[in-house]
């Protein structure tokens, strides 16, 4: 056999996407199955200087975040986010803002990245639909209007 080389030693590889947990105000939610949604976007201004014909200047405007989804099996525990979504639903805005933290595992468990978002508030609630020809896990999607989301 031949030897290992240095290169292969220090290869990174990526990160799997399945071993994650979010934790919303220090309570740790269980079951969910995908999010998505850690996404900015900054504007962009074009200004074009007068005499200056050979390019337009590019100035930066507001950043923006999406607004993140989690989809999570339903189940008894649910009901708080549920209880988070009503808040929103009754005018209590100010109460229903928190912040999370969404975290990246390995296939051994452990830590690897994290990602937090501040004053996140429940924008909307899905309920897929229910069949009774079918077996698949009942899910709910809940979208939370995020201020800012910060790579840890």
């Amino acid at each position: 056999m031949g030897k290992k080389s240095k290169k292969a030693d220090n290869r990174k590889d990526p990160f799997v996407n399945f071993a994650f947990r979010v934790e919303i105000d220090g309570i740790e939610m269980y079951g969910f199955q995908e999010v998505s949604g850690l996404s900015n976007q900054t504007d962009i201004y074009e200004y074009q200087e007068g005499g200056e014909n050979q390019y337009t200047h590019k100035l930066v405007g507001q950043t923006t975040f999406s607004n993140l989804i989690l989809k999570y099996g339903i189940t008894v525990d649910s009901k708080s986010l549920t209880a988070w979504r009503k808040l929103v639903i009754d005018g209590d805005i100010n109460e229903a803002k928190k912040g999370g933290t969404i975290s990246l595992f390995n296939k051994k468990g452990e830590y690897q990245k994290s990602w937090s978002f501040y004053n996140a508030w429940p924008c909307k609630l899905d309920v897929e639909a229910f069949s009774s020809m079918g077996n698949a896990i009942a899910v709910s999607t809940l979208e939370l209007a995020v201020e800012s989301v910060e790579e840890n």
